[in-house]
């Protein structure tokens, strides 16, 4: 008798957390903040990480018409969004925008995923970090560098949150 008790205590717990769990998610957690670094940024340094599949990186300078084209799409989407004052140092820079592509074939659905990370130049901790995935066509590495960037912009323009009360 005294193990079905406990038996049901336990199951009484489990069920309460499971409860008290599916709640939490369902009402949604207050916004975490973004780190202040992104919004406050005046300067950022655009890093070329490279693309670590050979047959990628030969589809991608193809379809850009350049060794460097993803760099150099990149980049030239930052300077006319313009929020940003890109410099040609890190030492210069409030961010560093670190864009590249991997390509793992056994790795989900098989294919490219193109990166940005936000780093901070003083500690080089990543803030933030993007991923895209896209079919090995023009068109679908084009989508993925806007959406990546739509995903920067929605981050960067978003200010600091205020701090809680002590």
């Amino acid at each position: 008798m005294r193990t079905g008790v406990k038996f049901r205590y336990a199951v009484s717990i489990v069920v309460l957390l499971f409860t008290f769990a599916a709640q939490s998610w369902s009402q949604g957690a207050p916004a975490a903040p973004i780190p202040p670094q992104i919004y406050s940024a005046k300067t950022a340094f655009i890093s070329y990480a490279g693309i670590d599949d050979p047959t990628v990186a030969a589809e991608i300078a193809k379809f850009t018409k350049a060794a460097n084209g993803l760099y150099d799409q990149f980049f030239s989407r930052m300077q006319s969004w313009g929020r940003y004052q890109l410099v040609s140092s890190p030492a210069d820079a409030d961010l560093i925008l670190e864009i590249s592509v991997s390509y793992v074939p056994t790795v989900a659905d098989g294919r490219p995923r193109l990166h940005l990370r936000i780093v901070d130049p003083k500690t080089q901790v990543s803030l933030w970090a993007f991923y895209e995935g896209f079919q090995r066509e023009p068109k679908y590495l084009d989508r993925a560098l806007s959406k990546v960037l739509t995903d920067v912009q929605a981050v960067a323009m978003q200010p600091p949150a205020a701090k809680a009360n002590k």
